[in-house]
């Protein structure tokens, strides 16, 4: 499992206020854990997704551990579902409030095709928030923030130097990390109180304590 998985689930976790409610879709979930947390922290309906065929049959096991029959873990009657999602063909995607992502970058075409598939799942007025390492720990990261600008998203990009985010992960004593809060197009960026929100629990991961 990647460290910014990790990073990214305690972050739902600490602020699940921001979550509860909300469609949430995570893009490249692999193992799922932070869409997992984000059903857990009462997304209304939540989707973990994958281009491998493989990996979406272990996302549907890893939802149905989680959500025993006795109604714990994702009980409460919220949704969660795994499903295919090849960014390369965005045609079935569905639009969600907040679509999350960790370390999903590793060539520069990935940073294109994150871009064009945070497009295409973030519904009007929704956000997204992208946890990725530094250029230097991750190749093609660096790619992402021009394409955000070039593909006309607004946004903003935090290091992430919270020390109690990074409690315990042995990679943060060599790996930096970057949030990036998508607010919708530069012509059309959310301003609700929950983007408000949001962007204010975001800059704090840059606080070092």
């Amino acid at each position: 499992m990647w460290p910014a998985a990790l990073l990214l689930g305690r972050w739902l976790r600490w602020h699940r206020g921001l979550v509860a409610g909300r469609s949430v879709h995570e893009l490249g979930a692999g193992l799922g854990l932070s869409g997992l947390v984000a059903a857990m922290a009462g997304a209304s309906a939540t989707t973990l997704s994958d281009f491998n065929p493989e990996v979406v049959k272990n996302l549907g096991d890893n939802i149905a551990l989680n959500d025993p029959v006795d109604g714990g873990g994702l009980g409460g009657g919220r949704l969660c579902s795994a499903a295919f999602l090849d960014w390369a063909d965005l045609s079935a995607a569905a639009p969600c409030d907040l679509v999350i992502a960790s370390d999903v970058v590793c060539q520069t075409s990935d940073a294109e095709n994150l871009a064009r598939a945070v497009g295409a799942v973030m519904a009007p007025g929704g956000a997204a928030l992208i946890f990725l390492p530094f250029p230097e720990n991750r190749f093609g990261t660096e790619a992402f923030p021009h394409t955000l600008a070039a593909q006309g998203f607004a946004f903003e990009a935090h290091e992430v130097r919270c020390p109690r985010l990074k409690h315990g992960i042995d990679e943060a004593n060599f790996f930096r990390w970057n949030a990036f809060l998508i607010t919708g197009t530069a012509a059309a960026a959310g301003d609700s109180q929950w983007h408000r929100d949001l962007a204010t629990a975001v800059r704090q991961l840059s606080e070092a304590e």
